[in-house]
């Protein structure tokens, strides 16, 4: 029986014992340490090394101590441990011409001048809220009053 065949039968019995289930599951849960924390290190690393990291477990090291380094100054600021995962595009705004909001930020924005008609960057988001030319989306606006 040759090494795939082995490593198949293997997964046959994981799945059959419902093993692959909480292995897929631990995989979701760390998705976020992925993308907020994983490839920006491997990045950093890779834009300020002078000599390439040639080795698999050379690189890991390093992302596993820039990580740990990382979350370490978090928690000493008061912020949570691990970063927050990055904003996705579909939750992005265009707020031209000053770039991509993310819905959130906008909504707190929305939430701040409800409680406060004085706090609103005009310059950014246009007329408040119920003004005409208001450049936040309606739907935006339609969720904060609900």
């Amino acid at each position: 029986m040759g090494g795939a065949d082995r490593a198949c039968g293997r997964r046959e019995r994981r799945r059959a014992a419902g093993v692959d289930h909480q292995i897929d599951s631990g995989l979701g849960q760390r998705l976020t340490d992925l993308e907020a924390e994983i490839v920006p290190a491997i990045l950093d690393l890779v834009a300020s090394r002078r000599v390439p990291i040639r080795t698999w477990g050379t690189l890991a090291n390093a992302v596993a101590e820039r990580v740990r380094i990382q979350r370490e100054s978090r928690t000493s600021q008061g912020l949570p441990a691990k970063a927050a995962a990055p904003t996705l595009e579909a939750e992005m705004v265009d707020m031209a011409p000053h770039g991509r909001w993310a819905e959130e930020t906008i909504r707190k924005m929305v939430a701040r001048h409800r409680a406060n008609p004085s706090d609103w960057i005009e310059a950014v988001f246009g007329p408040p809220p119920g003004q005409p030319s208001c450049k936040v989306p309606s739907r935006l606006l339609i969720g904060e009053a609900a």
